[in-house]
């Protein structure tokens, strides 16, 4: 089954919790470029972990990066009302832009 990861927040909470891995080994897993920029570490037991996520996952084939047009996400903040357009970020931006295209991917939330 595709799962899509909406959020950077998500994927770092996953790898937090350490279920990430799990996850890349149940699903094909998903995530938009902007998404794979935003993790760059997770804290466990108080300590601060640097993840290279690009290198760890996306280069390795472990989970797969997608990526929406500049016109495709102009398109889902047209959709928006102005006060959701100001508090939803980039990565959610370009997720929604791809989930409204893919209609196949399995949205995960936490």
């Amino acid at each position: 089954m595709k799962l899509w990861l909406l959020d950077a927040d998500v994927i770092i909470k996953l790898l937090e919790i350490d279920v990430f891995d799990r996850l890349v080994a149940m699903y094909d897993l998903y995530v938009a470029s902007t998404v794979v920029d935003e993790v760059k570490y997770y804290r466990r037991s108080g300590r601060k972990f640097q993840v290279d996520f690009r290198q760890q996952y996306i280069t390795t084939g472990l989970v797969t990066e997608t990526q929406a047009t500049a016109e495709e996400m102009q398109d889902v903040l047209r959709r928006l009302p102005l006060l959701r357009q100001q508090g939803v970020h980039a990565g959610e931006i370009e997720s929604l832009a791809v989930l409204v295209r893919q209609e196949d991917l399995t949205l995960f939330e936490y």
